[in-house]
């Protein structure tokens, strides 16, 4: 029977003492890199090679049209913007603003100033306010 034939559930080479731990990655030894010789020191690497060896799978930095390109004004979108703003303050003043007249004013427009000793042009309302007594003193 081969390791491929066993079943998931077959412990028996467990309890055989067969099967010991999984191998740890860390306890391989470092075979990686230069190997030195005896009184060998190693070279220290440039600061090119470790710019290069960090930012090997990096994206590169975009540009400024890549960035900012949807915001560039054409000569376009500056005459028009500069038109738009011309033409709100030159329509205010070709425009014929005229003084309201005494018709459109509002009541209290025409009555004028309010002529407190004579009862005969007060309102109703007026009446009322100045018949509501005030104390100086209270406040």
């Amino acid at each position: 029977m081969s390791s491929n034939d066993k079943k998931w559930n077959d412990w028996s080479d467990l309890m055989k003492g067969k099967v010991g731990q999984p191998e740890d990655s860390l306890s391989r030894p470092v075979s990686t890199g230069p190997v030195l010789r005896k009184g060998e020191v190693p070279r220290r690497p440039s600061d090119a090679e470790i710019r290069h060896t960090i930012l090997a799978g990096a994206p590169k930095q975009p540009s400024n049209k890549q960035l900012f390109g949807h915001l560039e004004v054409t000569e376009e979108m500056a005459k028009k913007a500069t038109q738009e703003w011309e033409g709100t303050f030159t329509k205010f003043f070709r425009t014929n603003h005229e003084p309201i007249e005494k018709s459109q004013a509002t009541e209290w427009g025409n009555r004028g100033p309010v002529d407190q000793n004579d009862a005969s042009k007060l309102t109703e309302e007026e009446r009322r306010i100045l018949a509501i007594p005030v104390n100086p003193k209270a406040y």
